[in-house]
């Protein structure tokens, strides 16, 4: 084996590697890309379709520092970033998602005398604790 077939065998082995398609299920090649992306060819890079609308919004519309920030983010901080929770990456805004209920909608609504503020309380715990009870299939 001479020193020519070794570095032939290492050259096959990164085209290779280069190569294999990545899985990019839950999207954060793609982020990462289009982060670490000129700014001039952002607009033509893809972002994947399953990401969130608000997470799809802000990317494009983050200055050049947040998004270098996100490209050199660990992995573990990105996927946070995109899930919409508490990320830790500095100077990227975190993410509200859309689903996420606002504070407003939990206080009672204005206008109400105490005995309906007194019912509305109530009400609103008791759908509380349905809403967090696990499914339970009844037994034949």
């Amino acid at each position: 084996m001479t020193k020519s077939d070794v570095v032939e065998d290492f050259l096959h082995a990164r085209r290779s590697a280069a190569a294999v398609h990545t899985l990019d299920r839950d999207g954060i090649d793609s982020v990462l890309r289009f982060c670490a992306a000129h700014r001039e060819d952002r607009p033509t890079t893809p972002l994947p379709k399953n990401l969130d609308p608000a997470v799809r919004v802000a990317l494009r519309t983050m200055d050049d520092a947040a998004l270098r920030a996100i490209a050199t983010a660990p992995i573990g901080k990105v996927r946070k970033f995109i899930d919409g929770v508490p990320h830790a990456i500095h100077g990227v805004p975190e993410i509200v998602k859309n689903n996420a209920a606002p504070e407003a909608e939990q206080l009672p609504p204005p206008g109400m005398t105490e005995h309906q503020r007194i019912l509305w309380k109530i009400k609103a715990q008791l759908e509380k604790t349905k809403a967090s009870e696990p499914f339970r299939a009844v037994k034949p």
